[in-house]
């Protein structure tokens, strides 16, 4: 999913939400373009700390 969002639109950021907590999971988002990475069940302030680094390296 994260390939095709980004051969849109290039300077997408692309946040990844996953129930696997597996580090190969984690490695293959972050190589396919993906700007960060959370493993569910998240709290709030996961989600909205990822989002403020998404918003902050623009």
């Amino acid at each position: 999913m994260a390939r095709g969002i980004l051969k849109q639109d290039p300077d997408a950021s692309v946040l990844v939400v996953s129930a696997l907590d597996q580090q190969q999971v984690l490695k293959d988002a972050i190589k396919l373009g993906a700007s960060d990475f959370i493993v569910k069940p998240f709290d709030k302030d996961c989600l909205t700390g990822a989002l403020d680094k998404l918003v902050e390296s623009k």
